[in-house]
């Protein structure tokens, strides 16, 4: 047994190259070869002195053991270098010789001993014998942290050497991988190993929590997604990582083990989705790679679904969680070198690298788990290589985000460019379709002042007949009385001669007054036709002169001397009702007279057997409100509107032109007026609201003008 044990003790103990690995994660962390080379405190490795027996219906005791009956389990030698036995839910017993230790330098009987186990067993049993007397000690991940006989990660019991103690029996159960390679420790290096242990995970963890703040605050300054995707996958690895190595069970629900476990499955999953995510983020998969982008995010749901429904049935954590990662790992992989290699994407080959190391972790984990790697520390195999992951990716991400930010610039350096181009042409396009517009407008205008003109030429042809009428009869009086004078003169010098006196009849008083009637009449007939060719000077002259306002009474009466012969045509009686004193309008007479005159006109046509057409002037604060009231049959409501649109009438193409009313229309807007048509009782009504005040521009923009007639039409 001592030559055993001493075998053993040459031998480099197995949880020293766990600790040597640990330290080169240190030593690559942080650079620290202080603690690379600083050796461990030694510990006897038990596998040589050890037999292993499997128990696959868990049916065994140790009584059968010790009796040796067909119930129990054929004990075997532990060989050194096949103590993993991957994953196995079978019940194994491991026999272990002590040596003789009481002379070890590490410890004694004083000081105790610490039998180390692993870290997975579910339900760990420890049997000892001394003097036919047999102890159990029980253990496993199943029990809450302060059950168990020695509070640490690793499954490990407390043992008292003596002299009657030989011999452990240990049995053992677990749904994750098993691995059988016990190691003796004194209690005082034991205690300091896992001070150096929590000492490089806590490096570890401290690295993924700076690296988490520090991107968590890129995040908030840059507004950058992609900082955010990488914060969530540190942030599941490092929950996972806490719970692989137990830390999130010792210090956070100690009392509750299946906690840990959940919570462990569940981290494994969110660090599988976080990685999918932050790889289509950095490797922008949607726009370059938009097939791996619905590989990678069609994975991501099914890793969860799959992760939910082998939580509902209890299957086992570690299997799961490293299938997962495989899977996803390699489908990034897959995306990060089309990347690279097909799409160009620069920053494609340091997420490739990073992620290697990633990889590489994972492979080495999934290695010693299912038994391929003897006794290799996975777990530190995958936070080595998380470790590395997150450096180079914090560094490919800062990369990535100066590359971004640069090809910004240069593209908004490109737009900028393109607008100033697109501008300049915009400026030359704006320029000449102004200037067609401004001579479509122009020949816009000269077409409708000729058709202004046509309208107003043809209203005086309608016009003629009247006004030749009403020449005709003043002119008559004119040439009767100018006969009848030059009668009288011729008779004057006769009776001037003549010496008999009255007697004779021809009293040269008597002529005198007479020619001087006929005077009159030549001047009444000559008076009367001054004002019809006034009021026809009136109309033709429509733009008001500087400071000439109009003024309703007298500008109706010339339009309606004009109109005179059309009305009684039409056998239309005009009645007015109009203030005394009304102010003088601020468009012009001539405007007035050619809007009075196609209101008259139409109204003569609409009673086309006759009826009355009543003119109404109202003064009120800002204007004048003039109303012309017909008989006739009315304007449909649907109509009203478009009476005013150029080249619109309802008596067909003989009966106007279809301009009166929109020339009409555009006088009063021009000069700061509304029109209106409404229904009245029998009839139509045209209402004007008319502003005073001294004569404008034709430029002029109309204003709002409150009538009496405003709120009761």
């Amino acid at each position: 047994m001592r030559g055993a044990a001493a075998t053993a003790a040459r031998r480099r103990p197995r949880a020293g190259s766990s600790l040597a690995a640990r330290a080169a994660l240190v030593a690559a962390l942080l650079g620290a070869g202080a603690c690379a080379g600083e050796r461990t405190p030694a510990a006897i490795a038990l596998a040589p002195a050890c037999e292993v027996g499997r128990d696959p219906a868990g049916a065994a005791t140790l009584d059968d053991l010790l009796r040796r009956s067909p119930r129990a389990p054929t004990l075997r030698p532990l060989t050194p270098g096949s103590t993993n036995f991957g994953f196995s839910r079978d019940t194994f017993w491991l026999r272990c010789r002590l040596p003789e230790v009481a002379g070890h330098p590490e410890g004694g009987p004083a000081a105790g001993w610490i039998l180390e186990l692993t870290r997975t067993p579910e339900e760990a049993e420890l049997f000892t014998v001394e003097d036919g007397v047999p102890r159990r000690q029980v253990s496993g991940t199943t029990l809450p942290f302060s059950a168990r006989p020695v509070p640490a990660p690793r499954i490990s019991f407390p043992l008292t050497p003596s002299p009657g103690l030989h011999e452990v029996f240990v049995r053992l159960r677990s749904n994750d991988t098993i691995v059988l390679d016990p190691h003796l420790w004194g209690s005082t290096a034991f205690a300091a190993k896992e001070l150096r242990a929590r000492l490089v995970v806590g490096l570890y963890f401290g690295l993924l929590l700076a690296m988490i703040l520090y991107n968590l605050v890129l995040a908030g300054w840059t507004g950058e997604r992609t900082y955010l995707r990488y914060v969530a996958f540190q942030g599941a690895m490092l929950l996972y990582q806490a719970c692989a190595e137990k830390y999130s069970f010792e210090l956070l629900w100690p009392e509750h083990p299946r906690w840990d476990a959940a919570l462990g499955m569940a981290a494994g999953a969110a660090a599988v989705v976080a990685g999918m995510w932050l790889a289509q983020g950095f490797l922008q998969t949607r726009r370059h790679l938009p097939r791996f982008h619905r590989a990678i995010g069609g994975l991501g749901a099914g890793a969860v679904a799959l992760e939910l429904a082998l939580f509902a049935t209890g299957s086992p954590l570690i299997r799961t969680v490293l299938a997962l990662y495989v899977v996803g790992a390699i489908v990034v992989v897959a995306a990060a070198a089309a990347a690279a290699v097909v799409a160009r994407v620069s920053h494609a080959w340091a997420f490739l690298v990073a992620w290697a190391f990633l990889l590489a972790g994972t492979a080495l984990a999934i290695a010693g788990s299912i038994g391929l790697l003897e006794s290799v520390a996975w777990h530190d195999a995958m936070m080595l290589g998380s470790a590395l992951e997150a450096i180079l990716m914090a560094l490919a991400l800062a990369a990535r985000i100066n590359t971004l930010r640069l090809e910004r610039e240069q593209a908004q350096q490109r737009l900028l460019a393109l607008e100033r181009a697109q501008s300049i042409d915009l400026e030359r396009q704006v320029g000449e379709r102004t200037r067609s517009l401004t001579a479509a407008l122009d020949s816009l205008r000269a077409a409708q002042d000729a058709l202004v003109r046509q309208e107003r030429l043809a209203i005086l042809g309608r016009m003629i007949a009247g006004v030749a009428h009403e020449v005709g009869n003043p002119l008559n009086f004119s040439i009767g009385g100018a006969a009848e004078l030059a009668r009288w003169l011729d008779e004057l010098p006769a009776a001037l001669n003549d010496r008999t006196g009255p007697a004779s009849g021809s009293d040269p008083r008597r002529l005198l007054e007479q020619a001087r009637a006929s005077l009159r009449l030549v001047d009444s007939g000559n008076e009367r036709i001054r004002r019809i060719v006034d009021s026809l000077r009136g109309y033709a002259r429509p733009a008001a002169s500087a400071g000439e306002g109009a003024s309703v009474p007298g500008v109706l009466a010339s339009t309606l001397a004009l109109a005179g012969e059309a009305l009684r045509r039409a056998h239309v009686e005009v009645r007015q009702s109009m203030e005394p004193t009304l102010p003088a309008l601020r468009c012009g007479p001539g405007e007035l007279g050619q809007i009075f005159i196609n209101l008259i006109l139409n109204a003569c046509q609409a009673m086309a057997e006759g009826g009355r057409l009543t003119v109404d002037a109202t003064a009120y604060a800002r204007g004048v409100e003039v109303v012309f009231t017909d008989t006739g049959p009315g304007v449909p409501r649907e109509l009203r509107e478009r009476v005013f649109e150029p080249f619109f009438t309802t008596r067909g193409p003989e009966g106007g032109s279809g301009l009166g009313l929109y020339v009409c229309r555009e006088i009063v807007a021009r000069n700061g007026g509304e029109i209106r048509l409404d229904d009245a009782p029998g009839g139509a009504r045209v209402i004007l609201l008319l502003p005073i005040g001294a004569p404008h521009s034709v430029n002029a923009l109309p204003m709002r003008l409150e009538s009496p007639s405003s709120c009761g039409t």
